[in-house]
């Protein structure tokens, strides 16, 4: 299995220091950000790679490092909805997972016992009297 490329998108990100961005460059790439912010999304998995590969028809590799210009090349910023949508769906998953991991845990702990119950009060409870 390869490296997931968001690894390549957050050190993208992460290239300039903050000292190095003006204003300029900054009102520049603004409109782009979410899509950054987006694929930066630590819950995306490889099914969510993908989706998105399909969708941008270009597969991403860890020795092709993913650029803003590369982005670009890509037309990666037509399909902000869609790739918005794919990283908020991530996201819903690992709270979801979260949660599931949470109560597989608790029920693991619970001490459920066995409580012997007559045949005559189960008739009565299936026949509802």
């Amino acid at each position: 299995m390869h490296e997931t490329p968001a690894v390549s998108v957050q050190t993208f990100v992460c290239v300039f220091p903050p000292a190095a961005v003006s204003v300029q460059t900054f009102v520049c790439v603004s409109p782009q950000l979410p899509v950054i912010t987006d694929l930066r999304n630590p819950c995306l998995k490889q099914r969510h790679w993908d989706t998105i590969e399909n969708i941008l028809e270009y597969k991403f590799t860890p020795e092709d490092p993913l650029t803003l210009g590369r982005l670009t090349d890509i037309n990666a910023f037509k399909h902000a909805e869609t790739l918005q949508e794919i990283s908020g769906q991530a996201s819903s998953e690992a709270s979801l997972e979260g949660i599931l991991r949470k109560v597989r845990l608790q029920s693991r702990r619970a001490h459920f016992m066995g409580v012997p119950v007559e045949a005559s009060t189960l008739h009565g409870c299936a026949s509802g009297g």
